[in-house]
C-alpha cells in the first residue's frame, strides 16, 4: 500500500512540475515529463501543439485510447490514411463520428457504411445517394422503414404511418431508376396509386398484375387487354374482367369450371341461357330461382323436382 502511495505522489509531483515547464512555454521538457508521470493525454495534447501529431497520436493509441487519438487527429482535419481519423474511429468502434469524419472529405459509400454499422439508416440511405449508389440507398431505405414499422408497432406511433408511406413510394422511384418496374409497381398498389402501378406492370411485362390494377380503378377495357396478353392467368381474374367486360359468355363458362355457380349462373342469365343459368342455380342450392328458369324453357318436369313439388 505505500508503495502504491509513493508511486500515486511521484507521478503527481511529475504532473505539478510538467504544469510549471507549459507554463513558461518549456513544452518538449512538460511533453516528457507528462509522459512519464503516465498522463498520457495531456502528453498527447502537448506533442500535438509542438506539431508532433504522430507522436502524440501514438502515444494515445498504445496506450489504449483509440478513440482519443482519433478525436485528436479530427481536430486537426486529419482524416485519411492507415493512421488517419476514420480508421481510428472505426477501430473504436464509433462509426457515427467515422460516417461524420467521411463526409466531411466527401467519401460517401464509406460514410454510407458507417452509418448502417451505427443502425443510423436514413443517413446510410442519403450517403449512399450522394454517391450514385442507387441500389445500396434502397437497402438502406428499407432497413429505416423497418425500424419505423417496429417502432410503429411497438409505442403505437401512428403519426409514422405518413412518413412510412412517403418513403415507400421513394423506394419505388429508385426501383423504377433501377429498371425494377415490377417491384415499383407492387410498391404503389400497396398506396393505392393503382393507375401507375398498371403502367409500369405493363412495361414490365407483368400483365396480369397490370389486369388488376386496371380493374381496381374501374378500366375494364385496358384490363381485358392486359389479361389477354397474360400467360396462364389467375382464372378467377380472368372471370372477373370478363364479366367486367360485358364478355358474359366467357365469364359465365370460367365460374362454372371453378364452381362459382351463383355468379355461373348470373353471367349465364345475362346471354339468356335460361337452362344452364337454372342447373347453376340448383348447384348453388336455390332452387326456386332455378325452377323459375326451368319453367322459363318449358322443363316443367325439372322445375317441379327442383322445386320440390310432387310429379
Amino acid at each position: 500500500m505505500a508503495i502504491l502511495e509513493s508511486l500515486f505522489q511521484r507521478d503527481r509531483d511529475l504532473i505539478g512540475k510538467a504544469d510549471q515547464h507549459y507554463q513558461k512555454g518549456e513544452l518538449h521538457r512538460a511533453a516528457e515529463l507528462y509522459l512519464k508521470a503516465k498522463s498520457y493525454e495531456q502528453a498527447a495534447d502537448v506533442f500535438a501543439k509542438l506539431g508532433q501529431l504522430d507522436e502524440a497520436v501514438d502515444i494515445l493509441r498504445q496506450s489504449g485510447r483509440t478513440l482519443k487519438a482519433a478525436e485528436l487527429l479530427d481536430a486537426y482535419g486529419e482524416y485519411k490514411g492507415p493512421n488517419g481519423a476514420i480508421v481510428l474511429y472505426e477501430e473504436a468502434g464509433e462509426h457515427r463520428k467515422a460516417a461524420e469524419a467521411c463526409l466531411r472529405m466527401q467519401m460517401f459509400v464509406r460514410a454510407g457504411r458507417n452509418f448502417e454499422q451505427a443502425e443510423i439508416f436514413r443517413r446510410a440511405a442519403e450517403s449512399y445517394s450522394r454517391a450514385g449508389e442507387m441500389e445500396r440507398a434502397l437497402q438502406a431505405w428499407k432497413k429505416e422503414i423497418a425500424e419505423l414499422r417496429r417502432r410503429r408497432e411497438q409505442k403505437r406511433e401512428l403519426a409514422l404511418d405518413g412518413e412510412i408511406r412517403e418513403l415507400e413510394l421513394l423506394c419505388a422511384e429508385i426501383l423504377e431508376s433501377l429498371g425494377r418496374g415490377g417491384e415499383a409497381a407492387q410498391l404503389l398498389r400497396q398506396h393505392g396509386l393503382a393507375e401507375r402501378a398498371a403502367a409500369l406492370f405493363g412495361q414490365a411485362g407483368l400483365w396480369a398484375e397490370a389486369a388488376e390494377a386496371f380493374l381496381t380503378i374501374n378500366r375494364p377495357k385496358e384490363a381485358f387487354e392486359a389479361i389477354e396478353k397474360a400467360e396462364s392467368p389467375d382464372p378467377s381474374l380472368r372471370a372477373e374482367i370478363y364479366l367486367r367486360s360485358a364478355k358474359h359468355a366467357e365469364a359465365a363458362s370460367l365460374f362454372e369450371n371453378l364452381g362459382r355457380h351463383e355468379e355461373a349462373a348470373e353471367a349465364f342469365e345475362r346471354i339468356e341461357a335460361w337452362a344452364q343459368a337454372a342447373a347453376e342455380w340448383e348447384k348453388a342450392d336455390a332452387p326456386e330461382r332455378a325452377a323459375l328458369l326451368y319453367a322459363r324453357v318449358g322443363r316443367h318436369l325439372d322445375a317441379g323436382i327442383t322445386s320440390g313439388a310432387p310429379r
